[in-house]
């Protein structure tokens, strides 16, 4: 079978389902990975056929041509791909580094889906300056911090960019029968902001949908050797107090790893010991001018992997109010001390319909918890048909306190692929309850959702109920003991304008009532015009309306205090964000109006200026000067720099400084990577935090410095 030409989209934004045939050839034909094109089994590799413009102009011959042959080998999956370019000089080609943000480049997506039940799948994205990144991809997720092992090497030419990419098969989960994986494609030339597509040529549809793919046919007998991965490590700390009366630099020798075993080609088995998260990346700064508590995302790489199968309901709103489990609440303490983890065991994949998530960890005393815990958490979820997933969580343990804690939920999601027009419908809808020892007792929660997405409408709409018992310890709560609801709509209409490529409408509310249907919380905003150019320089204006009751007092930004009372507060803002194209972008936010019974004027700015693609500088700076009475008054600051040196794809060196004037702390890292073979890396980091006294003088507190190997042998 010949690749297809590409179809036609219908009235109702369905289009005919497209595929292609992958070539095969022996081990000893692979191509060389130089990005050159130039070896012999790419002179007849089949071509998946020409790509469709989606952006600017949805269904638009592109006007310049994508070339992209696949082939495979027992062990590998290849890609050759030619972006013929009449305009080479204004090719962007700035990002190296690995899991870099390529929104600033020119770059190739491509997206599996390789057991066919959109319910998880793989994506991979290479730039033309060589950078790759890849993520897992769920119903409703995206984790850009998953990573697996594959490789791609680019090059520029005087008619465009090449990039050659192998994918090893061992790398991917699927059915060991399965000769054909959901496929797309994607090419962004960032000059001019253009996409294209292989298929879903649909301008209200994502990329990344797992639903609307075609299909990449024809893979047959592959090998993954036994199927073990060993993955041990070995670090060297040096650390020192230097405000403590023992300031002397002590050694701290460490080793571990992890191992990984494909029970079948599509469940995986790992286990880790010992595990060291000593390269991972800090924290972005926050200071909490609320009364609920802040939300750090997870940045371990064990954790990482397989994590959007342990995903439960649905949260399509800006901010994470429940998640059945999180797994920060594993291996860190109370105040984000590091609590060892000893072992850990995790089983993740698919079996026929079933989607598998089981993880267990046993973690030592330590980072203020003062005794050793076991901690696990258990999910599944089957599939009834292509657009429908029911399924189950249970998690049981106490990250913290002492005794037990559990819980229990169930979840359903269903998709009408065609809605209104061209609009999908998404229903999401999920109960669980939890269980304490002593006098935590027992609660509940159940919500429903929908969501449904359009070339210029998207709406959303949902209602969540939470009792005040309900406590998900292995999870994260922002409030308990309301019931919540949520509406949210956008109008972006599209404009036949050679700058402008929409505007932007929006209107949000969100309210929260206690019980006895007492209003708590409410946010009304309202974007009443923003827009979008054709380069992705953003400008919105909104207005707010808020409300919110304080049943008692609490403190900001330390000994300011908010009175309990009942406040209704109006903001206004504006936000303008200018291309990632070019070569310095900045985002600045300014807002202004009530905070509880004062004022306050917010302002927050980023800028990024991409020198070279071996040099990469950034900076962010937040400021908010409240006034809450003639007597109470502060001005909280966040900031943070960006010093990126990317020698080359595999050797980058990260620096990273933080203050904020809250905690009077100033802290640096630096993080030097090299990616010795894909899978095996050399880390060096170093930290150093420095702490104000009263006197306004930064003195030295904390250095570290630790060196890790870690290295993947694969069987």
């Amino acid at each position: 079978m010949l690749a297809q030409d590409p179809p036609a989209a219908t009235g109702s934004g369905e289009q005919a389902l497209r595929s292609f045939v992958l070539g095969r050839i022996a081990v000893q034909d692979a191509p060389r990975l130089d990005a050159d094109l130039s070896d012999a089994c790419w002179a007849d590799a089949p071509e998946i056929g020409a790509l469709l413009q989606v952006e600017p102009i949805e269904g638009a011959k592109p006007a310049h041509k994508t070339v992209v042959k696949v082939l495979y080998d027992e062990s590998n999956l290849y890609f050759g791909i030619i972006c013929f370019d009449s305009e080479p000089q204004h090719i962007r080609a700035t990002q190296r580094a690995r899991d870099a943000r390529m929104d600033p480049d020119d770059r190739i997506e491509i997206v599996f889906d390789t057991s066919g039940n959109s319910t998880q799948g793989y994506f991979f994205q290479i730039s033309a300056g060589g950078a790759r990144g890849d993520s897992l991809l769920g119903v409703s997720s995206f984790n850009k911090d998953w990573d697996t092992i594959w490789n791609a090497k680019t090059k520029l030419t005087d008619q465009g960019w090449q990039a050659e990419i192998v994918i090893p098969f061992r790398s991917l989960a699927f059915p060991e029968d399965r000769g054909e994986w959901g496929f797309n494609l994607l090419r962004n030339r960032r000059y001019t902001n253009e996409e294209y597509r292989w298929t879903n040529i649909n301008q209200g549809r994502r990329f990344s949908s797992l639903y609307d793919l075609g299909l990449m046919e024809g893979i047959g007998t592959v090998s993954s050797g036994v199927g073990l991965d060993l993955v041990p490590y070995f670090s060297l700390t040096n650390r020192r107090e230097r405000l403590s009366p023992d300031d002397d630099w002590k050694d701290d020798p460490d080793a571990g790893g992890d191992l990984f075993y494909r029970i079948t080609p599509s469940l995986t088995a790992s286990l880790t010991l010992y595990t060291d998260f000593a390269e991972t990346e800090n924290d972005a700064r926050q200071i909490n001018l609320t009364r609920f508590p802040l939300f750090f995302p997870e940045k371990r790489d064990f954790f990482l992997e397989d994590s959007s199968r342990f995903n439960f309901g649905q949260s399509s709103s800006r901010r994470n109010d429940f998640l059945a489990f999180f797994s920060r609440r594993i291996g860190l303490g109370p105040d984000g001390d590091e609590v060892p983890i000893i072992v850990g065991g995790k089983i993740t994949g698919q079996e026929g319909p079933w989607g598998i998530g089981v993880l267990d960890v046993q973690t030592d005393e330590g980072g203020g918890v003062d005794k050793d815990k076991n901690l696990g958490v258990v999910r599944l979820n089957r599939s009834l048909a292509e657009e429908t997933t029911i399924g189950f969580i249970g998690t049981r343990g106490r990250p913290v306190e002492k005794g037990m804690n559990s819980l229990g939920g169930l979840d359903f999601y269903h998709r009408f692929p065609t809605f209104i027009g061209d609009q999908d419908l998404r229903i999401w809808a999920y109960t669980a309850f939890t269980s304490t020892s002593g006098s935590g007792g027992e609660g509940d929660i159940a919500a429903l959702e929908a969501q449904a997405r359009g070339r210029e409408w998207e709406w959303d709409l949902g209602g969540k109920w939470v009792t005040k018992e309900f406590n998900p310890e292995l999870g994260f709560l922002r409030q308990a003991g309301v019931k919540q609801y949520r509406t949210n709509l956008q109008y972006s209409p599209r404009l036949d304008s050679e700058v402008y490529r929409n505007l932007q409408f929006q209107l949000e509310t969100r309210t929260a009532f206690t019980e006895g249907n007492h209003l708590d919380e409410a946010e009304y905003e309202f974007s009443p015009f923003g827009f979008r150019t054709h380069a992705e320089d953003r400008f919105t204006v909104e207005v707010e309306r808020s409300f919110d009751r304080i049943t008692q007092d609490f403190d900001v930004f330390d000994t300011n205090t908010v009175p309990a009372d009942s406040y209704w507060m109006t903001r206004y803002s504006s936000n303008i964000q200018t291309s990632e194209g070019r070569p310095v972008n900045i985002e600045l936010r300014s807002s202004y109006g009530d905070f509880f019974q004062g004022t306050s004027w917010q302002f927050n700015s980023e800028l990024k200026w991409r020198v070279s693609p071996l040099l990469i500088l950034g900076g962010s700076y937040n400021q908010t000067m409240a006034r809450l009475s003639s007597a109470e008054s502060f001005t909280a600051r966040v900031a943070e720099g960006n010093l990126d040196l990317n020698f080359s794809p595999d050797m980058s060196l990260f620096n990273l400084i933080q203050y904020d004037n809250e905690s009077r702390s100033l802290g640096l890292q630096s993080r030097f990577r090299w990616i010795l073979t894909p899978g095996s890396n050399l880390f060096f980091v170093f930290s150093h935090t420095w702490d104000k006294g009263a006197d306004d003088r930064f003195r030295p507190d904390i250095q570290e410095l630790t060196a890790k190997i870690d290295y993947t042998l694969r069987f």
